[in-house]
């Protein structure tokens, strides 16, 4: 599924972000900008004047000359929270947000982060408690080499979400290459407590471990791993290493 580049400008309406300009054909279906144009900016009007059931039938107007159009659906989303249709709302903000994440996805398999990043950023204007949008983003800025704005974005994904041990491992990554090896450690645990099975978090912990020449506990994360993936030939190695140091 194609989504082709989009220039997409945030602003806002009181408390509510609205896209202010599209320029983009959504999953290939060829409707232009100008078609949805008129009964989008109709929609913003009522909305501004906080006529929201007007709103929400310019919204749907424009929804019927572009049914899959993601940005849509977020302002339905948003007219319909106003309205207090909270069925609605859901609907509608649930299907947004699986829009604006492939469209992101999309962005990182072309090549292009930047693009990406202003997705899910727009993402976290309509859904600010997105756990996957701060997780993405924070991947974005790890591969950046920006791991301030890496950490911020994998805490936030915590706070709202604290039981994905992906995040935790992502957290435990950024520590560790801002040589912070106890909260990386601490992190890396974590993640152990959510999935036993997380062997890449033992074979961090293990590394951890090995650097500060803790070589029981080394030995013991490497072993954890393997118990998991049997055939982890780094951890083999490692174990090697480690019971020739302690010879």
């Amino acid at each position: 599924m194609m989504v082709s580049r989009s220039l997409i400008k945030l602003s806002s309406i009181g408390s509510f972000p609205i896209i202010a300009k599209i320029c983009f054909f959504t999953y290939g279906c060829g409707i232009e900008d100008s078609d949805i144009k008129k009964p989008l900016a109709i929609g913003d009007e009522y909305f501004k004047k906080e006529q929201f059931g007007k709103a929400v039938g310019a919204y749907r107007l424009a929804l019927h000359k572009d049914s899959l159009n993601y940005v849509i659906w977020g302002r339905l989303a948003k007219a319909y929270s106003a309205q207090g249709n909270k069925n609605a709302a859901d609907v509608y903000l649930k299907k947004s947000t699986s829009g604006f994440l492939r469209a992101g996805q999309d962005a990182i398999d072309s090549g292009s982060d930047s693009l990406a990043q202003t997705y899910y950023s727009n993402l976290l204007e309509l859904d600010p408690l997105n756990p996957m949008a701060y997780v993405f983003l924070g991947d974005i800025y790890y591969r950046s080499g920006d791991t301030s704005k890496a950490l911020s974005s994998y805490l936030s994904a915590v706070k709202i979400d604290s039981a994905n041990y992906n995040t935790w491992f992502r957290l435990g990554e950024v520590y560790r290459k801002s040589m912070n090896n106890i909260s990386a450690a601490n992190a890396y645990k974590k993640a152990i407590q959510i999935n036993i099975n997380s062997y890449l978090s033992y074979m961090a912990l293990g590394s951890i471990y090995l650097a500060d020449n803790k070589l029981v506990l080394a030995k013991n994360s490497y072993q954890k791993a393997l118990l998991v993936k049997p055939d982890l030939v780094s951890a083999q190695s490692a174990l090697e290493y480690i019971n020739d140091q302690m010879k």
